[in-house]
């Protein structure tokens, strides 16, 4: 784990979780890093409780939309560039999970209609998730907070709304904007990049997950400035081409994969533009009578809704704790002080060559090399007490205690999905509760014990010193 990883586990692991610095990170080069993290992060974006998600299926009923779901789910999971080795079978198993997900929204928001794209960006969350479950939660949530008015009965105020970009496009580039207008242009260019969220014009997955990244963590309005920010970066090739709409049209649609998607640069361009020209800037500058009276009534909820209504959430471990997963009680050591790691529920002890020698080289410069190898004797000890065949690390180091807590975390989140998966194949019988509250139990155990080992270890440590 490097240090921008190390800085992101600091805000996630605070209780409470600041919202307004996790969409800040968004912004840093390669987001939220990596899809590990992702998992963690985009539920607390969208006020997802990860370890509290309904069995979706449940909801499944025949609905209007079924035969257009079908069509898209057969043509879909095959641009990404990671899917395109799948094997068929696996192929159609997920396809099915991505057509339940959708139906089940569907199903469970009559008033949200189904729009041929909106496959693409579940795809991207059942995809980095790996979880079904989870992505249908965070997929219910973005169609109701920023797809909504994709999700309406017919496209007609969301054609209307998406000249905006083409405002925009002639707030920050006015010559540019003469150049598409000599071509008679019209934003339907940009329908697919708003609609999917760029998903279905970019192959690969991590820059997808990257794009996504600062979507969610801006306000519903911030595609349609991002859609802008792409125009004004082909400014050159657009300025080239002959001002013929067949032809500009046809250079805008194939962009993404003819001249590429340099992802940190239209993210930090559309950040620009979004400061510089508001939705009152905007308005101000509107020309077109409908679309000033459309962004001055309701119906855009884009723009209607407030941008985020939360500041703070809460984190894994307080939830847990309040689903009676764990027990309420703090650890049995100083967690400023202390770091433990370990990797699931069955290993209890482990113990990090690559920290070991880090530590051993601070010792070196404090001249404490007898206490170090001692510490060191006392950290094998312990390891080979605990399990025989550990496999990685235990550590003192206050420095990474956030990378501790991470583990833990995700030690709990993998109990978590294994006892939600017994509950399917047991039937909702009471048997996976029990099972769900023993492994709890022995992982909370198993904290118990290894910090008290370490938390009495440290105490001889210093009292030697």
């Amino acid at each position: 784990m490097d240090d921008v990883e190390r800085e992101l586990e600091s805000i996630i692991l605070a209780q409470p979780i600041d919202l307004t610095a996790l969409r800040a990170f968004s912004r840093r080069k390669g987001g939220f890093q990596n899809n590990k993290m992702r998992i963690r992060v985009w539920p607390k974006l969208m006020d997802v409780n990860r370890y509290k998600v309904m069995d979706f299926r449940q909801e499944i009923d025949p609905h209007r939309d079924d035969s257009q779901v079908q069509c898209d789910v057969e043509r879909s999971l095959w641009n990404i560039e990671i899917i395109q080795t799948w094997r068929d079978s696996y192929r159609e198993r997920r396809r099915q999970a991505l057509s339940d997900i959708i139906v089940s929204i569907l199903c469970r928001n009559k008033g949200l209609h189904y729009y041929q794209g909106f496959h693409d960006i579940v795809s991207v969350f059942l995809l980095v998730f790996q979880d079904d479950h989870l992505a249908f939660a965070v997929s219910e949530r973005v169609a109701l907070s920023y797809l909504v008015d994709f999700m309406q009965k017919d496209f007609e105020l969301v054609c209307q709304f998406m000249k905006i970009v083409l405002v925009i496009v002639e707030a920050a580039d006015p010559e540019l904007h003469a150049h598409l207008m000599e071509a008679n242009m019209e934003p339907f260019f940009a329908t697919s990049w708003l609609i999917t969220w760029f998903s279905h014009d970019i192959k690969r997955l991590d820059d997808v997950a990257r794009l996504f990244d600062a979507i969610m963590s801006s306000p519903p309005l911030y595609i349609y400035y991002m859609s802008a920010a792409y125009v004004i970066y082909l400014r050159e090739e657009l300025l080239e081409t002959e001002a013929d709409f067949a032809m500009m049209h046809s250079t805008l649609a194939r962009a993404p994969e003819k001249f590429g998607f340099p992802i940190e640069t239209i993210i930090a361009s559309a950040d620009e533009l979004m400061k510089l020209f508001d939705v009152d800037e905007i308005k101000s500058i509107v020309t077109d009578i409908k679309l000033l009276q459309l962004m001055n009534s309701k119906k855009i909820v884009s723009i209607s809704r407030p941008c985020f209504t939360k500041t703070w959430a809460d984190s894994d471990w307080t939830l847990l704790q309040q689903m009676r997963l764990i027990p309420n009680k703090t650890w049995p050591f100083n967690a400023n002080v202390f770091k433990v790691l370990w990797t699931n529920g069955w290993n209890l002890t482990f113990l990090s060559s690559a920290k070991l020698r880090t530590l051993e080289q601070q010792k070196k410069k404090e001249n404490q090399n007898h206490v170090f190898q001692s510490r060191q004797e006392q950290l094998l000890n312990n390891a080979a007490k605990a399990k025989a065949n550990a496999k990685a690390a235990v550590e003192v180091e206050p420095s990474v205690i956030d990378y501790v807590l991470g583990a833990v975390d995700e030690v709990m989140y993998v109990m978590y999905i294994n006892a939600r998966m017994l509950r399917n194949r047991y039937e909702k019988s009471e048997r996976y509760v029990n099972i769900a509250v023993y492994k709890s139990l022995l992982v909370s155990i198993t904290v118990v014990v290894s910090g008290s080992m370490l938390y009495s270890w440290w105490n001889g440590s210093h009292k030697l010193q």
